[in-house]
């Protein structure tokens, strides 16, 4: 099962990607799509051994095509996964889970990323000890003065709700993380770093070199 997702799509199988999406359909529409791929549209596929994949290999296919064969079969309802996201504008009321664009419309799950930019924020952590649902991950930024890193509070936070143009819109959190900009910092400045210990002055030089480019990027 796909990480945070709703246990009802276990089972879905993947048909394919679509921009950054990973598409998912009911297990019961695998082998009517394949076959109306396959005889109507007359695509070159095989269709894969493993429950939840769709073919071997990869075979591009226009939406269109996608769209009619799973009109076809009378497929209502694809599951897209999408991560690493982000806005700074969230739109609470075109995702409130009582407005049923979908028949799965209930089941829709949102991982927002929303940057604060404030030095009252204070990365913090639990009293050592203590019992509660709540992991420390390892990271370049200091919790304490002993210790680095930021949090993840656990599996579920219970119902929460927001206010937004003076009514509720929207409903249950279900996993909350927070962590540093350096993060996004060490993303942005990405380079491909050797782990093994340089065998040559040559080798050493480059990496040298290396770090110190991206030391200098996050400056």
């Amino acid at each position: 099962m796909e990480p945070n997702d709703d246990p009802v799509f276990k089972d879905w199988v993947w048909i394919g990607r679509a921009g950054q999406g990973e598409l998912r359909v009911a297990p019961e529409f695998k082998e009517p799509l394949y076959r109306v791929l396959t005889e109507e549209k007359h695509f070159v596929i095989l269709p894969a051994p493993h429950a939840r994949a769709f073919i071997r290999g990869e075979q591009h296919v226009a939406v269109a095509d996608l769209v009619d064969a799973l009109v076809g079969v009378g497929c209502q309802e694809v599951r897209v996964t999408a991560y690493g996201f982000k806005t700074t504008n969230l739109n609470w009321c075109a995702m409130r889970i009582d407005r049923h664009l979908s028949p799965g419309s209930a089941l829709a799950r949102f991982d927002l990323g929303l940057n604060i930019d404030s030095p009252t924020i204070d990365l913090w952590r639990q009293i050592p000890g203590a019992h509660g649902n709540w992991r420390v991950y390892p990271m370049l930024h200091p919790l304490t003065e002993q210790s680095w890193g930021s949090i993840q509070h656990g599996a579920y936070l219970g119902w929460v709700v927001y206010e937004g143009a003076g009514r509720r819109v929207w409903g249950r959190v279900l996993k909350v993380k927070i962590y540093p900009r350096l993060v996004h910092a060490l993303k942005a400045t990405t380079k491909v770093q050797r782990r093994t210990e340089p065998q040559t002055m040559q080798t050493a030089r480059k990496q040298f070199a290396a770090l110190k480019k991206r030391t200098q990027d996050l400056l």
